[in-house]
């Protein structure tokens, strides 16, 4: 009895790592300041299933609740007053994630959305317990390592993000197979995608492809959707596969960050640009501005790297194009690791 309640004590951990990995591994990524967030949240909705089930069967699950009395019908009432609670804790959680936003969805109603939430979450929690030792089996068993870009694909640019990285993969001599993902994964991917999409109040895109291929007798996987590039391989591969597309994916397609202040500087960099391609000239203070503005956002390191090189990468083309504004800089250089 003791050694039951202990283990439910401490399984909250566990399971808000697995959580954090199966999602990360198949389903993408959330803000790194607020991983931790969705993580509480997947724990408590797997919590709220099995309270649920408390509710039916009091005098086989009451060790659910720890220190719950023997009584079976005060099992009940405390387990019905938890089942109202725990989603309502889930709702207001959300809104201490960086992008809720009142003017989108009121706190009530945010509260509220912590019942659709905790459902969805709970059996999510299930079945990528399940689903991710079956399927992730092979790459264990090769000792493959996993890595990953952060993005977020623009709605309706799926088709160019993943043009986009075939492309950069051919020009390094690396080939690969676009295909589908297992319906099972997929599924839970649509669920995810829903729930992340009206907790940051996103509109994410839906689709998700798997690029497989072989580069020097070693097999790598390229998982993309709206979250995230996973990639699967041994480390050598897997880390070199990263570097090529953290150097060469650009900003037409996705963006760098979560936070909705990043996607105001990662539009500015994209509106710059063009402006540069059409032959128009943009003043070297504004792409400083850039770089100030950047610093005030906050973002992981990742997030600010990657959106660092796109602001270096916009100097550089306004230089090879109007000379003279570097001039007006007084010859200041950026780098990505300024």
């Amino acid at each position: 009895m003791f050694l039951l309640k202990f283990i439910m004590g401490m399984s909250s951990e566990l399971l808000s790592k697995l959580f954090s990995f199966a999602t990360m591994s198949f389903l993408g990524r959330v803000p790194s300041k607020d991983d931790s967030k969705v993580s509480f949240i997947g724990v408590l909705s797997f919590y709220w299933l099995l309270i649920g089930f408390s509710i039916i069967f009091p005098q086989y699950l009451s060790n659910i609740i720890l220190f719950a009395p023997k009584d079976p019908r005060i099992v009940r009432i405390i387990s019905i007053l938890i089942f109202i609670l725990i989603p309502l804790i889930c709702g207001w959680t959300t809104t201490k994630v960086s992008n809720y936003n009142r003017q989108k969805r009121v706190m009530w109603k945010q509260l509220l959305m912590g019942y659709p939430y905790a459902l969805v979450l709970g059996f999510l929690v299930i079945g990528l317990i399940i689903t991710v030792p079956i399927v992730k089996a092979p790459y264990f068993l090769y000792m493959y390592y996993l890595d990953s870009i952060k993005m977020m694909i623009h709605k309706g640019n799926y088709d160019g993000a993943i043009k986009e990285i075939m492309s950069i993969l051919r020009e390094h001599g690396i080939k690969g197979e676009v295909s589908d993902p297992p319906k099972l994964l997929w599924w839970q991917f649509i669920a995810l995608i829903w729930v992340e999409g009206e907790i940051f109040h996103h509109e994410m895109s839906k689709e998700m492809k798997m690029i497989k291929g072989t580069h020097k007798d070693q097999h790598f996987q390229i998982l993309l959707h709206a979250t995230d590039v996973a990639i699967t391989a041994k480390r050598g591969l897997a880390t070199k596969i990263r570097a090529i597309l953290a150097e060469n994916l650009s900003e037409e397609n996705m963006y760098f960050s979560w936070d909705e202040k990043g996607h105001e500087i990662e539009d500015k960099i994209k509106e710059y640009k063009r402006k540069l391609v059409n032959d128009k000239n943009i003043e070297s203070a504004d792409v400083q501005e850039l770089v100030e503005e950047l610093r005030e956002v906050g973002l992981s390191q990742e997030e600010w790297s990657a959106i660092r090189k796109q602001i270096f990468k916009l100097e550089v083309l306004n230089k090879q194009k109007h000379p003279s504004s570097a001039e007006e800089y007084g010859g200041q250089e950026f780098s990505p690791s300024s």
